[in-house]
This record gives structure tokens, sequence and C-alpha cells, in this order.
């Protein structure tokens, strides 16, 4: 069984504790807020959005959340030694391209991923000096 996270919160109870999922469509971020409006006040569960862009990385309701996970930039896919991504066609370029980052409480994890993206007359499909990467989070402390 599974729940498209297209709005909406949806809440998994463990046996450590509750874990609130919110997720969207890259194409409605206006969906996150709306999520984050239906939250109950009180705090009494992981919160982890997933959102395919990093670019909700400074949006004022981020530190509701503890766990930001997505993957758009493919840690830039095709990197140059010394500069990093080339391209990331993300709304804050190459600072958030790959990794994790620290946000006023939230931790944030850019995934580099393990295909290649593209394929077209302009984009070709490649992967250069972006090593693939499957990330395994464990989260200690729920409840």
């Amino acid at each position: 069984e599974f729940n498209v996270l297209e709005r909406g919160v949806t809440r998994v109870a463990l046996s450590a504790g509750a874990v609130d999922l919110v997720g969207s469509d890259e194409g409605f971020p206006m969906n996150i807020r709306a999520a984050v409006k239906a939250m109950p006040e009180v705090r009494d569960a992981f919160r982890i959005l997933l959102y395919h862009r990093p670019d909700r990385a400074k949006d004022d309701y981020l530190n509701c959340f503890d766990l930001y996970l997505c993957r758009h930039t493919h840690g830039g896919q095709v990197r140059l030694p010394g500069f990093g991504a080339v391209i990331t066609f993300a709304e804050y370029g190459k600072e958030f391209e790959k990794g994790r980052y620290d946000l006023n409480g939230t931790v944030m994890y850019v995934n580099r991923g393990y295909g290649c993206e593209g394929g077209g007359a302009f984009i070709p499909k490649v992967r250069f000096l972006c090593r693939p990467e499957i990330a395994l989070f464990k989260i200690k402390g729920i409840g």
C-alpha cells in the first residue's frame, strides 16, 4: 500500500513515535504551505518534507520541518574539479547543489541520485565527476 503525497500531511505511526510526511508535486509548491497550515501546532511528531527541488530552502515555513529531502540538482550531474556543478537548473543555482545543509533548525539533504537527466538535442545524457548516490538516513530519538 502507498499514498501519493500530493497535498496534506500523512502521519506514519512507528513504535518509536510518529512521523509526519509532507510532499507535493514539484509544479505545485503552494500545496506545501497549505499542508503546513493543516499541521497541528503542537509538535508531537518528527516532520519530513519531501519535495523534488531544493527551491523551498528559504521559504519562511521551512523551520517547522526537521528534515527536508530533495534531489533536483543531481549534484550538478556534470562537475568540474574546484568548481563543482556546471549547471543545476535550480532557483538558487549552486548554493544547494548537493549534500547536507543546516537551515535554521531544519536539515536539508540534496541527493545526487544515480541516473542521468537529459537525452534531448541540447542536453546530452551524461554524468561526469558526480558519483551516483543512494542515501540512507537513520533517525534517532523520534517521540
